[in-house]
């Protein structure tokens, strides 16, 4: 009962005060890096627990039918944020890109490391495994990490920022459920990410790119 209720109030922590403390502005905490300390928090929880197999986290055992899937996702979502975004914001697309082409470039490449790999650490991988126990059906923890991973995203303050998270997180959860694979997961993050910022719609995710 007491490991119980200390998953619930780590859980509560991690996942509920830990966003609002950034979005209300309590006290200064810079996003990156406090994303960053949070996911360190949870690798060396992973670590410690002898039930968790420390090669997970980097593996490559996923299927080749998996990972086209997850490209020809990337694909389409490349596609429909592209028409999305010049049908409703016609000014955002691609400005990124064609205005400041050397951050962009600096963005593609820390991205996957910096920002999608430790949220995938983070809402998959430790999620998964911690709380097993208080979510043990499939779908309700589907359900939990893509509410939480949407919810982290109030810290921006605009809606398109919670709504594309909130259909993206769903996709993470689902993939990271089938494949088990944080390699493969921590991949379509990051090309979703690296497509938010080239659209356009990055401004929705970080000020200074407005």
């Amino acid at each position: 009962m007491l490991k119980k209720i200390l998953l619930i109030a780590e859980f509560l922590v991690l996942f509920i005060s830990f966003p609002l403390v950034v979005y209300t502005e309590w006290f200064f905490i810079p996003r990156i890096p406090a994303l960053i300390v949070v996911s360190i928090y949870s690798l060396f929880i992973l670590l410690r627990d002898k039930t968790f197999r420390s090669k997970k986290l980097i593996n490559l055992d996923f299927n080749k039918r998996q990972l086209r899937t997850v490209m020809i996702r990337a694909a389409a979502v490349f596609f429909v944020l592209t028409i999305l975004t010049w049908y409703i914001k016609p000014e955002l697309l691609f400005t990124f890109v064609k205005q400041r082409p050397i951050i962009w470039l600096v963005v593609m490449c820390l991205y996957p490391f910096f920002s999608a790999y430790p949220q995938e650490i983070l809402y998959r991988a430790f999620m998964f495994h911690r709380y097993k126990y208080l979510f043990a059906k499939s779908a309700v923890m589907i359900l939990v990490s893509t509410a939480t991973f949407s919810f982290l995203h109030i810290i921006y303050d605009n809606s398109p920022a919670i709504v594309l998270t909130l259909l993206g997180g769903y996709l993470f959860s689902k993939t990271y459920d089938k494949s088990k694979s944080l390699t493969l997961v921590s991949i379509e993050h990051a090309l979703y990410g690296m497509i938010v910022f080239t659209t356009g719609l990055g401004t929705y995710f970080y000020e200074g790119f407005r």
